[in-house]
């Protein structure tokens, strides 16, 4: 089944999407020239599947997590975990793992979702576009220049990128 289908058979706002690109590995953001200078998350798989166990218990919704259009060893690493063909279920709700989406696949997954949690990017102005709730998560030393482009957004809170052990913690306090 290609994500399209699969997305398109989940109810609206039936689930939170946890998007989980490169912002959240540090050797991956950095990039090739390892020029960016900012404060690791340094989620592990192990701490990720934890929190995705975590974060289903607390919430009691259904789950969607995604990577952008490269996968990444973080959402690999809880594919293997957890896969069972990109759908599992974990205290009786379910989890979608869909990577490599497309733009258009990501925008729907966003109007869709009740909330969103995700490293600041594009998700945050698409959620804010669809009035869906956002967790943004940016580095503390650039609040100034994220706040000049974020003041705008609705249904909109935020943390600072730090260490996932005490980032998870709080992102769990906000659901």
């Amino acid at each position: 089944k290609s994500n399209l289908d699969i997305i398109n058979k989940i109810p609206d706002k039936s689930f939170y999407h946890l998007h989980l690109d490169e912002k959240w590995i540090t050797e991956a953001y950095r990039g090739r020239r390892k020029s960016r200078n900012f404060t690791p998350i340094n989620a592990s798989i192990v701490q990720m599947c934890s929190f995705i166990e975590e974060f289903i218990t607390k919430s009691k919704k259904d789950l969607v997590i995604s990577a952008g259009a490269e996968t990444n060893s973080l959402i690999d690493g809880v594919k293997e975990k957890f896969n069972k063909n990109g759908i599992f279920a974990i205290n009786d709700k379910k989890i979608i793992i869909l990577d490599n989406l497309s733009f258009i696949d990501l925008k729907l997954i966003i109007k869709k979702a009740e909330l969103v949690i995700a490293c600041h990017g594009s998700p945050a102005h698409i959620a804010s576009s669809f009035n869906t709730k956002i967790i943004d998560i940016f580095d503390k030393k650039n609040e100034e220049f994220y706040k000049f482009y974020t003041h705008h957004l609705r249904n909109y809170k935020y943390l600072y990128r730090e260490d996932f052990t005490i980032l998870a913690k709080k992102i769990l306090r906000l659901v």
